[in-house]
């Protein structure tokens, strides 16, 4: 449940934002427009739109920066059945993001994770490009909600 409350809080928090090419975007197109995915993208330039205190492994953090583009990709729950999820999780490791956190609420039965939100970005130190939130628990919405700027991550503000 926290990974929805933080999908939709993110998405109002942040409005509007625009974006160039990158290899995101070939997982995004490859689902686009198939029956049981919703995708959206939003693009508008948005400089210091961000300005974020966040807590990472009991350290604050803080994020700044200019914003270009949001995307969200929803799956429907026939999408969710065929595996969809885990095959985009697949295909942003493949492609070089990086793996920077995972919140885990538990396993099921068959110990496959509950409740659970993946973060991958691409980052060269402190930039990071882009951030993509994959949310893939059994017991929430599926999906990816990605952020395309220039946001700098430092330890002081």
């Amino acid at each position: 449940m926290k990974s929805i409350v933080l999908f939709l809080l993110l998405a109002l928090s942040l409005n509007l934002a625009a974006g160039g090419k990158s290899k995101s975007d070939a997982i995004y197109d490859q689902y686009n427009g198939q029956d049981g995915v919703l995708a959206m993208s939003f693009s508008k330039t948005m400089l210091d739109a961000v300005d974020l205190d966040v807590e990472w492994k009991e350290q604050m953090k803080y994020v700044q920066g200019d914003l270009s583009q949001i995307r969200m990709m929803l799956l429907s729950d026939n999408r969710v059945e065929d595996g969809s999820i885990k095959k985009i999780i697949r295909s942003f490791k493949k492609s070089g993001y990086e793996e920077v956190w995972i919140e885990n609420e538990g396993e099921d039965e068959n110990g496959e994770p509950e409740d659970d939100l993946l973060l991958m970005v691409k980052r060269d130190g402190n930039n990071v490009s882009e951030v993509h939130f994959i949310s893939f628990g059994s017991d929430s919405i599926q999906g990816v909600f990605s952020i395309y700027g220039d946001l700098q991550v430092t330890d002081d503000k």
